[in-house]
């Protein structure tokens, strides 16, 4: 009952939170709608096939975009959360997982749940889904499978990164599960199958985007009306980010290597943060029914956690918003623990065991795996941008509880936390 309860008071909070993001709206020129308005008026360039679909709608159709924006995402957060409540269900897995920061609680208490994150998290369930689907031809699944692809990485090429890696391991295993000693010759069959998805990878990164394009995007928009406009801004942050160099991305992330919030240094400070989420997932899956006779849930999942790791930190070297990689990495291993194969699974914790021994190791150290499951939730919390002690204090239960309570009776927030510009 005790249980129930806080489940229920966490969600509380969390819907007040979306409800509070939503209503107080979103400029045209901030983050999370600029990044739905790139589009191709200026030629091809990435992350703009949604924003030209929205562009063509809005003026053929009269329809609203920032509305149609808003509903979609919604929408997609919503099937998102379905998903993760069926799977829950079925492995019979604690509730409280899905409220985590580093999970559907992350886009809530960052306002990111308006972005493209949770529509690529879809594309993602639905590429796993083909390749473990015996039942459809295998030559059209992988026609499907590229079509997916395609499409989410001209969405957003962070995709790349963080969902990449265990499509083609997957469908190598697909292709020969039975033969370990030539697992590496179908890994090479995968990359080949998939070289579609390549080609559109390389027109992303080559066609980035420069000044006058991103003047063109923005002029596009002009004749078309937007219920929140800022009074600072002349142009969107997401259509300026276009003509980033990669090199700023790089310099801010090892610029963090020198930097201290609140007496903590922060590479530690990001260590600590993940290790406790990554401990209250490993601890709260072990509760449930065991899956396999090999080797614990924890393993399972820790075996998918260690396979994201090199493009996740990848992408923090490219882009600093932290917050949202690590939602999508701790994400997408858990919806390859509830779609893979139980043979894929034990087959990738055989080859990650060392790896998995050292994590363990490490969070024995630690203490982790002494501390209360509950302990392990009010403490997990994760930092949007960067990595700052107040934002990671924001993001744990009783951070954002306050914070909301505050928003409430319209004070100064916790930590002075707002996301639109």
């Amino acid at each position: 009952m005790l249980t129930n309860k806080f489940n229920f008071l966490i969600l509380l909070c969390l819907l007040l939170t979306l409800y509070f993001n939503i209503s107080s709206g979103y400029t045209k020129e901030s983050w999370v709608i600029s990044e739905f308005l790139i589009n191709y008026e200026g030629g091809f360039v990435r992350r703009g096939l949604l924003g030209h679909i929205l562009l063509i709608m809005s003026k053929k159709y009269s329809i609203q975009p920032y509305y149609t924006v808003i509903l979609i995402c919604l929408i997609i957060y919503v099937y998102v959360c379905l998903f993760f409540l069926y799977y829950l269900k079925k492995f019979q897995i604690p509730f409280i997982l899905l409220l985590s920061a580093c999970l559907l609680g992350g886009p809530i208490i960052f306002d990111f749940v308006i972005r493209k994150d949770c529509l690529l998290i879809v594309f993602f369930i639905s590429t796993i889904q083909l390749i473990y689907n015996t039942r459809i031809n295998f030559t059209l699944n992988l026609l499907l499978i590229n079509v997916l692809g395609i499409l989410a990485i001209l969405i957003h090429e962070s995709y790349i990164f963080w969902a990449l890696i265990p499509i083609i391991i997957s469908l190598a295993f697909r292709i020969n599960f039975n033969q370990n000693s030539k697992f590496l010759n179908s890994m090479v069959k995968s990359l080949i199958l998939l070289l579609p998805n390549f080609i559109s990878i390389l027109a992303c990164l080559y066609f980035k985007g420069n000044e006058k394009i991103r003047m063109i995007i923005w002029d596009s928009w002009g004749s078309i009306n937007f219920p929140y406009n800022s009074k600072e801004m002349t142009e969107g942050w997401a259509i300026n980010a276009l003509g980033w160099p990669f090199s700023t991305g790089i310099k801010m992330f090892f610029s963090s290597f020198y930097h201290f919030s609140f007496g903590v240094y922060v590479p530690l400070g990001i260590f600590l943060s993940v290790s406790i989420s990554l401990a209250f997932i490993y601890r709260i899956l072990n509760l449930s029914p065991h899956r396999s006779s090999k080797f614990s849930n924890g393993r399972l999942f820790l075996s998918l956690f260690l396979l994201q790791l090199p493009g996740i930190l990848f992408l923090c070297i490219m882009g600093c918003d932290y917050g949202r990689w690590i939602f999508l990495w701790f994400s997408s291993s858990l919806i390859m623990y509830f779609l893979a194969d139980i043979k894929f699974l034990e087959f990738l914790s055989l080859k990650t065991i060392k790896f998995s021994n050292l994590c363990l190791k490490t969070g024995s150290k630690l203490y982790l795996n002494k501390i209360n499951c509950y302990i392990l939730f009010l403490l997990s919390g994760i930092s949007l941008v960067h990595w700052n002690f107040l934002s990671y204090l924001y993001s744990t239960p009783v951070g954002y509880f306050i914070n909301l309570v505050l928003y409430y009776f319209d004070y100064v927030t916790f930590i002075g936390y707002h996301s639109k510009v």
